[in-house]
């Protein structure tokens, strides 16, 4: 090996200087501690001059192991990471090509020797984004936070009618209440894809903080269904209070068999008149999941509903259908108060029952005992065992016809029946009226003339015939002809026949009528040594 001449131990020496300058920065510790150890620190500064290394060895004095040096040559490019690239050329006299500075990151930042690689990749610059002091903006009231969610669900299919079921229960998770409920039900094949939808019955207006609804949807069953999914997907948040809970049903009831049915009393425990009153039962399983639901209608399975004063009762009825049914069920009663009070109940009078096998039937006669028109009067009878249990229930319209109006001091006859297995379980009977004030009354002077009846002699048809005249001012549309038959003062039948009048009966016409009716098995003997009332029922 040659001896070295002065121009190379000038450059041995600046390169052994280069080395231990970097050795005092201090955040080469950082990457020495990833790449190797960490180089001695001089006792006593040195300047941060740069000079390219160009040899592996000095002797004596070993560079690390595990950073390689290139291969010297006079003039080369060196690629710093922080600085543009610049080029630095050996000579005689040292040049700076580069002060290495700190930057004020926690990061690492070094320039290293060309041809150097770093085994990590370091960020040259970090530019901190200034802390922005914001103005504080006014404080607004939080939008309540929660969620309204399914707490349990099943479903179930009826064989008989090919329809879906189902049933569950959702809460109120959020801190407000909360009304307008959405439920939607998804139906779903063996696969999962949903084959069908649909928006559940939620048996509450109103939901307050932590509190439960159950929710049903009945529907047809599509040909793939397997199963269904329920999803609450909207709501309103409301500042409303929850209306005062109704006392729980009394005296109730299931009726087995055919009927199968829930019945009872419910009673208005509130000091204000209410209607649509409702009741639903739900059933549990053992860890308390619902598993069934099911509910009244309105009023007494009513299409119109009752208006209950205070501490007036009615019944009502729950067909339980083919869904599962374990154990007593929990009672929720719904309802809407109303401004104007129930009406005084009508007189009913003349009235009898009568019971066969598996049958029953009430008849009578309802007076309007107020001093105006009324109408949609409905009669309807409540059922009691010994036990004074409400084992049945009924209603029918007077006259078997909602638009019938009673003027004043008139009176129409009803038929209420009872089929099936509690028909004949009852052991006595209350009847309530209910009616709302008519907007006039009923023109007057038409009559029956000449009336006959003629039963057939295997007792299955009666013959009446007869005449009907309008003396009043008004055109009769679809008159009917109201027959009741009374013995000792007692209703034993009653039904209607509708008359054909083409154009309506003018004022001042008649009109003959011959018409035939079917009677129920059994009734036929009884007709005779009757009295019979004649009565039109018609539209003005």
């Amino acid at each position: 090996m040659p001896t070295p001449g002065p121009r190379m131990l000038t450059a041995l020496l600046c390169a052994l200087l280069g080395l231990t300058g970097l050795a005092r920065l201090a955040p080469v510790a950082a990457l020495q501690g990833q790449n190797g150890p960490a180089q001695p620190t001089l006792s006593r500064p040195y300047n941060d001059l740069y000079l390219p290394l160009v040899m592996n060895v000095v002797s004596g004095h070993p560079f690390p192991t595990d950073v390689p040096l290139p291969t010297p040559t006079a003039t080369h490019t060196r690629r710093p990471t922080i600085t543009p690239t610049e080029t630095a050329t050996a000579t005689d006299t040292p040049t700076p090509s580069l002060t290495p500075s700190q930057t004020a990151t926690p990061t690492a930042s070094l320039t290293l020797a060309p041809g150097v690689t770093p085994s990590i990749t370091l960020t040259p610059t970090v530019t901190r984004t200034p802390t922005v002091t914001r103005t504080p903006s006014p404080t607004l009231t939080p939008t309540p936070v929660g969620r309204v969610v399914v707490v349990s669900q099943a479903a179930f299919v009826s064989p008989a009618s090919r329809q879906v079921t189902v049933v569950g229960e959702i809460r109120n998770d959020s801190g407000l209440a909360i009304e307008n409920i959405v439920v939607t039900i998804t139906l779903l094949r063996d696969d999962l894809l949903p084959i069908g939808s649909g928006t559940a019955e939620v048996f509450a207006p109103r939901l307050g903080p932590g509190q439960r609804a159950p929710f049903r949807l009945v529907t047809e069953q599509p040909d793939e269904y397997d199963s269904a999914t329920a999803t609450v997907t909207g709501w309103t948040w409301t500042t409303g209070s929850a209306l005062p809970p109704l006392a729980l049903p009394t005296r109730t009831y299931r009726a087995g068999g055919s009927d199968n049915t829930l019945f009872g009393l419910i009673a208005n425990s509130t000091a204000a008149p209410i209607s649509q009153v409702r009741v639903v039962a739900v059933y549990r399983d053992g860890p308390g999941n619902v598993v069934n639901v099911v509910d009244s209608g309105i009023g007494a399975a009513s299409p119109y509903g009752l208006t209950l004063n205070p501490a007036q009762t009615s019944p009502f009825r729950a067909p339980l259908g083919s869904g599962p049914t374990p154990g007593a069920p929990e009672y929720l009663v719904l309802y809407a108060p109303v401004a104007s009070s129930a009406p005084a109940p009508l007189a009913t009078r003349a009235v009898r029952s009568e019971t066969s096998a598996n049958h029953a039937d009430v008849f009578g006669e309802v007076q309007n005992t107020t001093v105006g028109p009324v109408r949609e009067v409905q009669i309807i009878a409540v059922f009691y065992n010994e036990a004074d249990q409400v084992v049945n229930a009924a209603w029918v319209w007077a006259s078997q016809n909602a638009d019938r109006v009673l003027n004043p001091s008139q009176a129409a006859p009803f038929q209420v029946s009872l089929d099936g297995p509690t028909a004949t379980a009852w052991r006595r009977y209350t009847l309530q009226t209910f009616h709302r004030p008519a907007p006039a009354p009923l023109p007057t002077g038409v009559s029956v003339e000449n009336p006959t009846f003629q039963v057939s002699l295997d007792y299955q048809t009666l013959d009446l015939r007869g005449s009907l005249v309008n003396g009043s001012t008004a055109t009769l549309h679809r008159p009917r002809l109201v027959v009741t038959f009374l013995k000792n003062g007692l209703v034993q039948y009653t039904f209607s026949e509708y008359v054909e009048v083409a154009e309506g009966l003018a004022p001042g016409a008649r009109v003959d009528y011959a018409l035939r009716h079917n009677l129920p098995r059994d009734v036929g003997p009884t007709l005779t040594g009757v009295e019979v009332s004649y009565a039109v029922d018609f539209q003005p």
